[in-house]
């Protein structure tokens, strides 16, 4: 009877023991594995956050008059994006021209004729470090389907992909809008007019993700 209880004894003493190991184990794994309740689909968890921001992203002319090519660096417009200082992620992003308002002279959906005959003439370049990104022609716009108030008509011109932003270091850029002298051409015409109808109103916009930019 003795052996019997003490056969007993060990058995109850090793299972204890197992539930013991299998209950501190379950409790260990719990406390340290993030546990993320949602609504069933995938949820990205990012421990941090970026916010870009753009040093001088306003870019303006006004009374615009034609000029050679070789003088564009006249009309040089620099500007840098960088973290804000409360961003703790890389980022990849793009950037963007938009559009905010053209003088009737070189917009072609508000005139047909003077518009398009002198948009292909205003032409933008983006520099980074001293080489050329993206250049091209306002003749490059599009028109949005859809407008609210405060938004461009035209759809924003990509200047550039794949820009990536690490730590505290800043891009810098240089872009540039002129109209284009061409001894070719009467250009004459795009003198006439108010004041506003010469007037290019655009601003830099940089949109992206977090993370380091995905290579092909």
């Amino acid at each position: 009877m003795d052996k019997i209880t003490k056969r007993n004894s060990y058995i109850l003493l090793s299972v204890s023991v197992f539930c013991l190991i299998v209950l501190v184990a379950t409790a260990t794994y719990a406390y340290f594995t993030p546990i993320i309740e949602g609504d069933g689909t995938l949820i990205d968890l990012v421990a941090g956050k970026v916010t870009l921001e753009i040093s001088d992203e306003n870019v303006t002319l006004q009374k615009v008059e034609p000029i050679l090519d070789t003088n564009k660096t006249s009309k040089n417009h620099t500007f840098t994006v960088g973290r804000t200082t409360d961003s703790n992620l890389n980022a990849c992003y793009s950037l963007y021209l938009v559009v905010d308002e053209l003088g009737s002279n070189f917009d072609k959906f508000v005139n047909g004729s003077s518009g398009d005959k002198f948009n292909k003439y205003l032409k933008y370049e983006l520099d980074k470090d001293s080489q050329t990104v993206k250049t091209g022609t306002f003749a490059d716009l599009v028109a949005e389907t859809e407008v609210t108030d405060g938004e461009s008509k035209y759809k924003p011109i990509l200047l550039a992909e794949q820009q990536e932003i690490n730590g505290t270091a800043k891009n810098s850029y240089t872009i540039r809008v002129w109209l284009s002298y061409d001894e070719n051409v009467d250009q004459s015409e795009v003198l006439k007019g108010e004041d506003n109808a010469r007037i290019v109103k655009a601003h830099i916009k940089a949109s992206g993700q977090n993370g380091l930019c995905k290579k092909d």
